[in-house]
């Protein structure tokens, strides 16, 4: 899976090498802040005709990034580190509800394509349509282990992103970019497992079988300084 993803971004860079050798306009390159989440996603099984939803870490995190931009493309490379909590909730007692509080960093890797809008001489508005790479590399459960352990790279996964954003140019040299964007997540390897290990009521693991999965979506605010070349 890791691979087809891989090969998706590749493929998208060389569709947008074609609209950047097409630009009219100058490149330009910055670095910032960004804020992400996570606000879905996860697995469901079922004990007996209990319910039981495993909901993938909800987090909210904080980072810096670098971009590169051209008149109808921007390509972007971040870093984060955020907390989140991996929920387990059962409706009887046969499985035990459990929070586990997460610490995660991870690696973002996006591409965007643009139609920018000059509203006057210093601001130009764009919407934006592109993907996201999110690569995490650390995870670390800081409570009870009740689950078969967190591999990081589970949680890695492709994101596909909407939004918007601003330049506001101040002179010939800077520039204020402003942009939110909302993200489909597609399932990660955490939630296409076939089976899930945790502790029943009695304190023994237990191996279950999915169900199904919960969509993963989620927010990205960026706020940068540009350069212009």
């Amino acid at each position: 899976m890791l691979k087809k993803y891989f090969f998706i971004i590749i493929l998208t860079v060389f569709v947008l090498n074609g609209v950047f050798a097409e630009s009219e306009k100058g490149f330009s390159w910055g670095t910032g802040l960004y804020f992400t989440n996570d606000f879905g996603g996860g697995i469901k099984w079922n004990v007996v005709e209990d319910e039981i939803i495993c909901k993938t870490p909800y987090y909210i995190g904080i980072g810096i990034f670098g971009f590169f931009d051209i008149k109808y493309a921007e390509a972007s490379l971040g870093f984060f580190r955020s907390n989140g909590t991996f929920k387990i909730k059962s409706e009887s007692d046969l499985v035990q509800s459990d929070n586990l509080i997460i610490s995660y960093m991870g690696i973002d890797i996006g591409i965007l394509g643009k139609y920018p809008i000059e509203a006057n001489n210093h601001l130009s508005l764009f919407p934006l349509l592109g993907i996201d790479y999110r690569m995490i590399f650390f995870a670390k459960g800081e409570a009870r282990d009740s689950t078969d352990g967190i591999n990081p790279g589970d949680f890695s996964a492709l994101w596909i992103k909407l939004g918007a954003g601003m330049n506001f140019v101040f002179n010939e040299k800077f520039y204020f970019k402003g942009n939110a964007l909302y993200g489909l997540r597609l399932p990660n390897g955490f939630e296409t497992r076939k089976t899930f290990k945790m502790y029943d009521s009695t304190n023994n693991m237990i191996e279950y079988d999915i169900k199904d999965k919960i969509p993963g979506h989620g927010l990205t605010v960026k706020l940068a300084i540009g350069f212009l070349l």
